[in-house]
């Protein structure tokens, strides 16, 4: 099967099309790496430091300053995905799916959310 592998930020409508109509397996340039575990070190310290963050060390809306304990952080997360996993509709078709994932795989390598 082909291999495509992209950078972050250089996906263009050509390559999406390309990946839409035929499959082909991604994976990220290892030039995406470093700006990835930078910003995951930088959430991590956070997380693990004495200020309240919102939704990284804290809770959500009225729980906005109530400190989790760090041991339950994860637990957080986890959580919070679980209560955004739904939806309305009609599935995607699966071309749809790995397009939809290509794209946030290609946000989350710009190295701004901390995963």
């Amino acid at each position: 099967m082909a291999r495509f592998s992209f950078k972050t930020g250089q996906l263009s409508l050509d390559d999406l099309h390309a990946l839409a109509t035929t499959h082909q397996n991604v994976a990220l340039d290892p030039v995406c790496w470093p700006s990835v575990d930078a910003a995951h070190a930088h959430v991590s310290a956070i997380a693990g430091g004495d200020d309240l963050v919102y939704g990284v060390n804290t809770g959500f809306g009225s729980l906005a300053k109530t400190r989790i304990e760090t041991d339950d952080l994860r637990e957080l997360q986890r959580r919070l995905l679980r209560s955004h996993a739904a939806g309305t509709g009609r599935l995607l078709d699966d071309d749809v799916v790995g397009l939809v994932l290509v794209l946030k795989a290609n946000s989350l390598t710009r190295g701004h959310s901390g995963v």
